[in-house]
């Protein structure tokens, strides 16, 4: 899924300094989120859900959700900020009693630390995840890690970003190479598309096994594309890909470019960007 190298210490670093301020720019993520259990209530209610499992917590939007919706379970949230684990853990205290653990670590390493005991992280009844996938150095081995702590009839449910996120961007970054006459430089992650996370759930084994699938695309409107950089910047640790090119560091010529090219074509009410969004729901036999 990933073709560079994700440097999770940066990764953790920037939403520590963001915590504070992210549910104020996060307007697409809480979207996702509300999606999310919108679609999994419609397959899971009521008592017969006991134990949650939460890949990438952030502030504890859906974290909360969970909480309110299933207030039978314990719920288990993982995020690798401490800052963000931390603001989970103040936001849920009204509904959280002893059912919540908050966890400030890495879901791709958790599973194979002394912490992981077969009582603390196994038997889940459901491992959601909204909006963080994107951050997995190795997508599929982590997948097939966490499918293996549900149970048997037990969902994996989450939301994720689409190969068709901010395409405008991209293709002003386009326009901006050939007035520059340079090759293209992919600018910032490429995501999966449908068929890929088919590939990739695939070789998990014959348990996992597609219930529903869906997508939609989300346009938010700014100012203008810095105020949209910025937003990303915020909200979506932009500097945390290393593959060796510039990413969204890139030189200021090529920025300007791009700039020029962006509010050209799509000038007028506010600068669209779109959001391309996967929801999945898998189940395990």
């Amino acid at each position: 899924m990933n073709t560079w190298s994700i440097d999770k210490k940066r990764v953790r670093r920037h939403f520590d300094r963001h915590a504070h301020e992210y549910d104020l720019y996060a307007e697409v993520q809480r979207r996702m989120t509300d999606e999310l259990m919108s679609r999994l209530l419609e397959r899971r209610r009521g008592p017969h859900v006991g134990r949650i499992v939460e890949i990438g917590c952030g502030t504890g939007q859906l974290t909360q959700k969970l909480l309110q919706a299933y207030p039978e379970a314990e719920v288990t949230a993982i995020d690798l900020s401490p800052k963000m684990a931390e603001v989970t853990r103040l936001r849920c205290a009204p509904w959280a009693g002893e059912r919540l653990t908050v966890l400030a670590a890495d879901a791709e390493t958790l599973l194979m630390s002394p912490f992981c005991t077969p009582d603390r992280l196994s038997g889940f009844d459901l491992v959601v995840s909204s909006a963080a996938f994107q951050w997995f150095t190795d997508t599929q081995k982590t997948l097939t890690s966490w499918l293996g702590r549900i149970r048997q009839e037990g969902l994996l449910a989450f939301a994720t970003f689409g190969p068709e996120t901010f395409r405008e961007l991209h293709g002003a970054f386009r326009q901006a190479e050939i007035r520059l006459g340079i090759p293209h430089q992919a600018s910032g992650q490429q995501f999966a598309d449908r068929e890929e996370w088919q590939r990739l759930l695939l070789p998990c084994g014959e348990s996992a096994w597609e219930l529903d699938w869906d997508e939609e695309r989300v346009i938010q409107r700014f100012d203008n594309v810095r105020s949209f950089l910025d937003s990303v910047k915020r909200v979506g640790a932009a500097n945390s890909v290393q593959d060796g090119r510039a990413g969204f560091s890139m030189a200021r010529k090529r920025i300007e470019l791009m700039t020029e090219a962006y509010s050209r074509a799509y000038g007028g009410e506010g600068i669209p960007a779109t959001y391309h969004i996967y929801y999945g729901m898998f189940g395990k036999r």
